[in-house]
């Protein structure tokens, strides 16, 4: 095969492997996703609020020489991610280094609930030597309301059939089932209108494949016991309850193999099939000192079959992004595909992940699918055709073989990706996380159609 090689890959030695291997840029000119973290924190124009709820917003020209009538200026109004208004700015006469007022048409008014964002964005009146007309060269994104709050919806009075064995819990009902294991307490069957949903469990996960800053302060050592401590819990009891209006709550006591932690997993469902996820996760670090009291992710994991390649979600993107590398992105409503939207980085490593998310879609080319709601607070979440395993013990990205099922990861947070210095600086304080604290994670799952739901 045909690949971009590394120190060693001819058996010299000595050899630095990938080190080094950096840029914003991979060896065939692919653009990573940094480089537009890089240009968006670079962007000689910047926009802030003045009064957005009249449509008042000042524009700074950060350039060193040039006014801003070189560029055209285009605003959107959007709500709930949803683009509801867009117009242009006529040419705006602001100095190199000074900033000036402008006024747009106010924003749509929109339902209780819903919060509205403003974006402009500046792109090249005519072409340069450097790239063609209409190249946008800064974009930014205001929100003029609060984010909403994120209620779980309330379940249907209805009947389920609950049937309990020596090693599960099954609930049907004429629309779905599900079943959760009573040796792990986690849901280990997901089933709608005939439909199986899940490859293998919805399990707690405490890893992600280590990206190259990671190897540099050895994070894979350091922390490595939480790299199976979710795939290895246990259930320490697991109990039912049928409530009185029909719905269904099944909750999981779960011990985690460091230290003394645990985990409270409650399941309440009824019976269209709608399952209210919350956990409560209490860790306590390993038995080593610092750093090991960290850990690089807290959620969830589990396989989906591999026809719901088609993904919608309401939160940041389009590009990836992470705790401390989310300059790019912007709030709204996006789509990809599962099987081409993760950058394939040298060496392969953590990727794809986006943040603040409300709701996520996975869907099949006939329309059925899985669909995820946030309660309480966004989720990140990831959804690669490898498994983390795959991510982490594979060295070149061409040997990346996609497996017959998709990895589905949702977290309630994710180390950050750190990067202050080449080699062995850990990601800084604020981005790191606890391995002495208490997490929540909460979220619906549902089942989704094309013909029964639609953008909000």
């Amino acid at each position: 095969p045909t690949f971009y090689a590394v120190g060693g890959d001819y058996g010299d030695k000595p050899n630095d492997g990938y080190f080094v291997l950096n840029g914003l840029l991979e060896s065939d000119r692919t653009p990573k996703p940094q480089y537009f973290t890089v240009a968006r924190v670079n962007q000689p124009i910047r926009v802030r609020a003045m009064n957005l709820a009249l449509g008042k917003i000042q524009v700074e020209n950060r350039h060193a020489f040039i006014d801003l009538t070189n560029f055209m200026a285009t605003w959107e109004w959007s709500d709930n991610g949803v683009i509801s208004a867009t117009g242009k700015l006529p040419p705006l006469h602001c100095a190199a280094g000074e900033t000036c007022d402008v006024a747009i048409p106010e924003a749509p008014t929109a339902p209780g609930g819903h919060q509205r964002h403003l974006t402009l964005r500046f792109a090249l009146a005519q072409p340069t030597a450097w790239a063609d007309a209409a190249f946008v060269v800064a974009q930014d994104q205001l929100a003029l309301d609060d984010a909403p709050t994120l209620t779980a919806p309330t379940l249907t009075p209805g009947h389920l059939v609950v049937e309990p064995t020596a090693g599960a819990i099954t609930i049907r009902s004429q629309e779905f089932s599900a079943r959760i294991s009573k040796a792990s307490g986690m849901i280990e069957s997901l089933c709608y209108h005939g439909h199986e949903l899940l490859t293998s469990p919805l399990h707690l996960c405490f890893w992600r494949p280590p990206v190259t800053n990671d190897r540099g302060w050895k994070m894979p050592t350091l922390l490595g016991a939480w790299r199976l401590a979710g795939e290895h819990s246990e259930a320490t009891n697991v109990a039912s309850t049928v409530n009185a209006d029909g719905t269904l709550t099944v909750t999981a006591g779960i011990r985690i193999p460091v230290g003394s932690s645990h985990a409270t997993l409650t399941y309440q469902m009824d019976d269209t099939g709608r399952i209210i996820v919350r956990a409560a996760i209490a860790l306590s670090p390993a038995e080593q000192p610092a750093p090991g009291h960290e850990l690089p992710c807290v959620g969830m994991t589990g396989g989906l079959v591999s026809e719901l390649h088609s993904i919608e979600w309401l939160g940041l993107g389009p590009d990836e992004s992470y705790a401390d590398r989310r300059a790019a992105v912007s709030f709204g409503d996006f789509h990809a595909d599962a099987l081409a939207w993760n950058h394939n980085y040298t060496p392969p490593q953590e990727t794809g992940h986006r943040s603040e998310v409300r709701r996520a879609r996975f869907s099949a080319p006939d329309g059925y699918g899985l669909q995820v709601c946030a309660v309480g607070a966004p989720f990140g979440f990831n959804l690669w055709p490898w498994t983390a395993a795959d991510l982490e013990s594979t060295t070149h990205p061409y040997l990346l073989k996609p497996r017959e099922f998709l990895t589905l990861n949702l977290d309630s947070a994710q180390m950050g990706l750190g990067g202050v210095q080449g080699w062995g600086a850990r990601p800084l304080d604020p981005y790191l996380l606890s391995a002495d604290k208490t997490y929540q994670l909460s979220f619906v799952l549902e089942p989704f159609t094309r013909q029964t739901h639609s953008p909000p």
